[in-house]
């Protein structure tokens, strides 16, 4: 989905709805902060948009904590693109209190994991 279909979506919720004020949630919400161009593929690949736009960090750590690998990808990509900060990100661990604490730890691992890599280049 690029940018401009994410905005042709967001019109039309808007309209269908009558609330201007929509939240973009998944993956395609980094499109409301970075066009397609500026993004690596993995990132806004995707074809399905949910209305409803959070914070690129957050948007990351929200996805990781899920643990799947499609999440992870979309995470390193991001990390890879230097449009997300992996310190930030270790900082946001903390704050997913309603997550297992196992759950924290595999994200923390992997996120500590990835800045070893970035550090490595």
């Amino acid at each position: 989905m690029t940018r401009a279909q994410l905005a042709h979506v967001l019109r039309a919720a808007a309209s269908i709805s009558g609330d201007p004020n929509i939240l973009v949630v998944g993956s395609q919400a980094i499109l409301g902060s970075h066009a397609e161009d500026e993004l690596p593929e993995l990132a806004w690949i995707s074809i399905e948009a949910r209305a409803r736009c959070v914070e690129k960090h957050d948007l990351v750590i929200s996805k990781l904590a899920a643990l799947r690998e499609k999440d992870k990808e979309f995470a390193r990509a991001l990390l890879d693109a230097g449009l997300v900060d992996v310190a930030t990100l270790l900082e946001r661990v903390d704050l997913l209190n309603c997550v297992p604490k196992p759950t924290q730890h595999a994200v923390r691992m992997w996120l500590e994991g990835a800045s070893r890599r970035t550090t490595n280049r």
